[in-house]
């Protein structure tokens, strides 16, 4: 196992005084912030809440609205509602989603705290070992991570 992320983590001062054992308990304990996939259920369920998901699809019936806000609600549903099952997941920090979140809110179809809230979709908390792609920590990889370190 490559144990460079450990190594790095190690190097905080605050594991300095801390047991090898004290020392796994801490780092499998931190938790850390990533951005993540949101599966379309869930970006679904969250326009239906906020009010948005009947806006998007009155706007999509309305011929006074303009052909290019109908175009946005078009797209946003057909992308959060695919029949055909092949969109699961929305990553919101693509261009593409980013550029529709902005839309959505300069239409005035969405508030900027919504579209806060639905970009706040796309963080989680994990575990630091998961985060950086590693199995639990042992009192063992505390051991060899502090031998490359040197103590």
């Amino acid at each position: 196992m490559d144990l460079s992320k450990l190594v790095a983590e190690l190097r905080d001062p605050a594991y300095a005084e801390l047991s090898d054992q004290e020392a796994a308990n801490a780092i499998n304990a931190k938790m850390v912030p990533v951005r993540s996939v949101v599966e379309t259920w869930q970006l679904k369920q969250f326009l239906i809440e906020q009010s948005i998901w009947p806006t998007l699809k009155l706007a999509i019936e309305d011929r006074e609205v303009p052909s290019i806000i109908r175009g946005l609600c078009i797209s946003v549903v057909d992308w959060v509602d695919d029949a055909a099952g092949k969109v699961r997941t929305v990553d919101l920090d693509l261009p593409s989603v980013v550029q529709m979140v902005s839309g959505l809110v300069s239409a005035g179809l969405a508030t900027e705290p919504q579209a806060e809230a639905l970009r706040a979709l796309g963080d989680q908390l994990l575990p630091w070992p998961v985060a950086n792609g590693l199995p639990e920590i042992g009192v063992g990889f505390v051991r060899n991570a502090r031998k490359e370190l040197g103590g």
